[in-house]
């Protein structure tokens, strides 16, 4: 749903597969979260990239199709909650 957001918030790009106090990820993809002032998670989107086999075990991934997906991201969140750079009081990033 679209909603307009009013107020400060983090938006928290990660990509890694771990449990964090607001999230669970996956090795396959990025999310990028809205986390507003008590750490309540108000949205999140999500795009998956590609797995680049090198050898039995092991991937890679294109950091190139990382940034675009995370772009697209942050896209999709600002329209879809009306927000912009005044709305982002924090970008945390991890990997």
């Amino acid at each position: 749903t679209s909603a307009s957001l009013d107020g400060q918030y983090i938006l928290a790009v990660i990509r890694y597969d771990f449990k964090f106090a607001h999230s669970t990820l996956g090795t396959t993809s990025s999310r990028v979260l809205i986390i507003d002032r008590d750490l309540k998670v108000i949205d999140i989107e999500q795009r998956e990239h590609r797995q680049i086999s090198i050898k039995p075990g092991e991937c890679e991934h294109d950091p190139e199709e990382i940034y675009s997906n995370v772009v697209s991201c942050v896209n999709a969140l600002a329209q879809r909650h009306n927000l912009n750079n005044r709305h982002v009081q924090a970008i945390g990033i991890t990997n």
